[in-house]
């Protein structure tokens, strides 16, 4: 793809952010990322109303991909007012400078914004979330919907390698003995099993996988076909926690005796099926 269009990544040194520049960049792309910390080409945070307006006046993107989220679901709960300003705010600031200065929008949802309770969740089906992560995404796609040109990506579990700054996380988590970012299930579950230790996962918690190489073609598609409204953006299967467990002990031949059945972790990741049906027209 030859292009000279310009993407403005908030987020951008973020395991999605950091990912989805390299794709854009290979693709002819002229891409500058936002965050509020590591080597970006605008250092800042995206809530700030007037830093978000000064990058945005200096790079004057074709694309804004608005990546930029607190995430952590605990400190999400604990810490409600600075979520929103996080979360919301800086989706809001982005949406009125889109009407002044005209840029496409691409918003970073999740599947969180379901409550679990039906499953294959279209993408017509009615929101509910449950936990105040998935409030501020909710908050943020209404917001979204006023942009004059927009596309709101709802995703899951997105995984992938990882940068070194995941990989400190990674080993630290390990230490820990306790998991707390989902991107690092994958990664997590090997190394336990690799190591014989015990891992407990449930089998009630069914979600959508997505590798986030596929989440960055989709975002290629977007932009591509300039399609505009909600989508399902993760990868096709629904699978629990425990099934990718089996899958991983089955690849490298680790010991399936290790990974025990243990649902009472569900209730720390608030829901159990919030699998989503792919849109058919973003397909790969």
């Amino acid at each position: 793809m030859s292009n000279n269009k310009k993407v403005l990544i908030t987020g951008g040194t973020g395991f999605i952010g950091s990912h989805i520049s390299l794709q854009l960049q290979e693709q002819g792309f002229k891409v500058a990322r936002l965050d509020i910390a590591g080597e970006c080409e605008y250092l800042g945070d995206a809530s700030n109303k007037e830093f978000i307006t000064s990058v945005i006046e200096d790079f004057k993107p074709n694309v804004v991909l608005h990546c930029a989220a607190r995430k952590n679901l605990p400190d999400c709960e604990e810490n409600k007012l600075e979520t929103f300003q996080s979360n919301v705010l800086s989706t809001e600031y982005i949406v009125e400078l889109s009407k002044k200065i005209p840029f496409k929008l691409i918003y970073i949802s999740s599947d969180v914004v379901f409550d679990g309770k039906k499953g294959n969740y279209k993408i017509k089906d009615n929101v509910n979330p449950i936990n105040w992560y998935g409030k501020t995404k909710v908050f943020s796609e209404a917001i979204i919907k006023g942009a004059l040109d927009y596309a709101i990506c709802r995703t899951a579990l997105v995984i992938g390698k990882l940068n070194q700054e995941y990989n400190d996380l990674l080993e630290q988590e390990i230490e820990s003995e306790v998991l707390v970012n989902q991107t690092l299930l994958p990664q997590y579950i090997y190394h336990r099993l690799k190591n014989e230790k015990v891992i407990n996962l449930p089998t009630e918690y069914i979600s959508n996988p997505t590798p986030v190489e596929l989440l960055g073609q989709y975002i290629l598609k977007i932009i591509e076909k300039d399609t505009i409204g909600i989508f399902h953006t993760s990868g096709i299967d629904a699978v629990t926690r425990y099934d990718i467990s089996n899958l991983i002990a089955k690849a490298f031949s680790f010991n399936i005796d290790l990974i025990h059945i243990d649902n009472t972790v569900v209730s720390m990741l608030n829901s159990k099926n919030i699998s989503m049906e792919v849109n058919e027209t973003m397909s790969i």
